[in-house]
């Protein structure tokens, strides 16, 4: 599930000068994820989550 909470947490903590290996063991995630959220602006996080909202079954 895609949530705001985590990539604002992951933003707020790269800005502190975290390094995405510190901030995976900080908040106990996988590294894939936090590299991609990392990666990420507020736009294009934004537009990740729109189309990622619903999934098909």
């Amino acid at each position: 599930m895609i949530q705001e909470k985590m990539y604002e947490k992951i933003q707020f903590l790269k800005r502190q000068g975290y390094s995405k290996g510190k901030i995976t063991s900080e908040l106990e995630i996988d590294g894939k994820t936090a590299a991609k959220y990392y990666a990420m602006s507020e736009g294009e996080f934004r537009a990740y989550r729109k189309e990622h909202m619903f999934r098909d079954k």
